[in-house]
């Protein structure tokens, strides 16, 4: 498995790579004060890594309450199984 995410990460590499020098263009982008002019590999690249970067953003509320909930229930199941093992430590009378 290990070597099939290698060989997955060196094609991704090897892609951009090719995407890169196929595409050496420049491209003018215009601020509102100012305008800068790079290249569209290097903005393309600046874009995933926003993007990636506020994907990471918008998941964070999610992935603490799961978090939270997660450790609120492990607890809930340590007590729950404290609880049966001192019920099967008491001894069953019978009366008749």
């Amino acid at each position: 498995m290990k070597y099939v995410f290698f060989i997955f990460w060196m094609l991704v590499i090897i892609l951009g790579v090719t995407f890169a020098s196929l595409n050496s263009h420049t491209v003018t982008i215009n601020y509102y004060v100012n305008e800068t002019t790079i290249h569209i590999a290097i903005l393309l690249l600046m874009t995933l890594v926003m993007g990636v970067f506020l994907g990471i953003i918008a998941m964070l509320p999610a992935l603490i309450r799961n978090k939270n909930n997660h450790r609120r229930l492990r607890h809930r199941i340590k007590q729950i199984e404290q609880e049966v093992n001192n019920l099967r430590a008491i001894p069953i009378k019978e009366t008749h």
